[in-house]
């Protein structure tokens, strides 16, 4: 045998020997990485999800009873239940009554603060006039007492469905003339216009009252008129007694009035 072909032979064999070599080592390799894949990790791991798939079931089978943990941490870590609150219901409007009417309503105003003042002709005294003071009980000397009045004012004029106060009124009857009927009965005849009266003869009977050195004639008119008379010991320069006259009136028009004026 020549030495080329001794030298091809051994080249043939070194190639098997390597390559049953490497048949060997990736057979062993296998193996191996089987024997790691079914470890006990796996098998451990194997068993929980075999037991997990089977819980559902055995929930179903057990009840709502059987969902509840029995492990305090279990139950201290669920959720409070959430709770549902409920308004009122409204209660029911009765439709039963009808609603009423409300009642008219009367107006009252008073007389604005830059109204104009209504004068008197009263000339007044000085306050430091020794002459501007007597008592007017003096007056009950004479057989009469004559009052003269003037500016006044009025309250409770009607007008319409209102009622007014205001100032600026004038008296518009006559004088007033006190026929004493004697101081010991006290009383007095009083004479005017039927209208300052209230009677159709223009003649009321009334009372006399004294308080300190003043004089009050006070009564019911024919009318219904309640009337009051003040004399004050006052004099303006004319020597006439300063006096005020409210009538609480029982007429279709006012429920009061008072006037200023003097009496002598």
């Amino acid at each position: 045998m020549s030495g080329g072909m001794r030298y091809m032979i051994r080249n043939l064999l070194w190639a098997g020997a390597g390559a049953l070599l490497a048949w060997v080592a990736i057979y062993w390799w296998g193996e191996g990485t089987q024997r790691h894949s079914s470890g006990p990790g796996v098998e451990t791991s194997a068993g929980p999800r075999a037991a997990n798939a089977s819980a559902p079931a055995a929930r179903s089978e057990a009840g709502a009873d059987a969902e509840q943990p029995d492990d305090p941490e279990h139950l201290a870590a669920a959720p409070a239940p959430t709770e549902i609150v409920t308004a009122p219901a409204p209660l029911p409007v009765s439709t039963d009554s009808a609603p009423t009417e409300p009642a008219p309503l009367t107006v009252v105003w008073s007389p604005p603060k830059d109204s104009r003042p209504v004068f008197t002709d009263i000339p007044n005294r000085r306050a430091n006039d020794d002459k501007g003071s007597r008592p007017a009980t003096n007056l009950l000397e004479a057989a009469r007492i004559t009052c003269d009045w003037g500016a006044g004012n009025v309250t409770g004029a009607r007008v319409g469905d209102s009622l007014s106060v205001f100032s600026g009124s004038q008296w518009q009857g006559s004088l007033m003339v006190y026929d004493l009927l004697g101081t010991a009965a006290g009383k007095a005849r009083l004479t005017g216009t039927a209208g300052a009266v209230g009677s159709p003869t223009g003649a009321a009977e009334v009372q006399i009252m004294t308080v300190g050195s003043r004089i009050h004639f006070m009564g019911f008119l024919p009318n219904g008129t309640y009337m009051v008379t003040t004399i004050y010991d006052e004099l303006d320069v004319m020597d006439r007694h300063v006096a005020v006259m409210s009538r609480h009136e029982n007429a279709v028009f006012n429920y009061g009035t008072q006037q200023l004026g003097v009496c002598y």
